[in-house]
């Protein structure tokens, strides 16, 4: 009977032996998941820059030696020469639209219009510029400007 008890252990004990890995695997699985799904702060990234060379520009203005272009996701860039450098105008409202034309209506005064009925106006010459209108409800985009006629402006 003892040998019996013996060979009993001695299987138990061999089949833990011959087992093991499949421990290993199951106790590093286990620690896989914890790892991945344990809380870690995103990685620092630097500040996005938006380069004139690399945005679609659908409207340029100009008014004595200042240039504007008008472009997607509602990018205004300024210059005082047409190559550069180009810098990024001041926005009161970012709505990212795609406006689609610029003009200077007077000498200081220009309107940017674009999708979503999105009117902009600067009183600046383009350095900033506040929202005129925006529609939520009709996403109809303005395509362009006219005017001033008897005082009023298009789009």
């Amino acid at each position: 009977m003892a040998s019996t008890e013996h060979a009993a252990s001695a299987a138990q004990h061999g089949s833990f032996v011959r087992g093991w890995p499949s421990l290993a695997l199951t106790v590093l699985v286990v620690l896989a998941a914890v790892y991945s799904f344990s809380h870690r702060p995103p990685p620092p990234f630097p500040a996005t820059e938006v380069h004139a060379d690399g945005l679609q520009v659908n409207g340029l203005a100009r008014q004595g030696d200042r240039y504007i272009a008008v472009g997607e996701q509602g990018h205004i860039l300024i210059a005082e020469q047409p190559q550069g450098p180009w810098r990024e105008a001041s926005l009161a409202t970012q709505r990212d639209s795609t406006l689609t034309d610029v003009a200077f209506v007077a000498d200081t005064v220009a309107i940017a219009v674009g999708h979503d009925g999105w009117i902009l106006r600067s009183e600046d010459r383009g350095q900033s510029w506040t929202e005129a209108a925006f529609s939520t409800d009709h996403s109809d985009p303005f395509l362009g400007v006219a005017g001033p006629y008897d005082g009023k402006l298009y789009a």
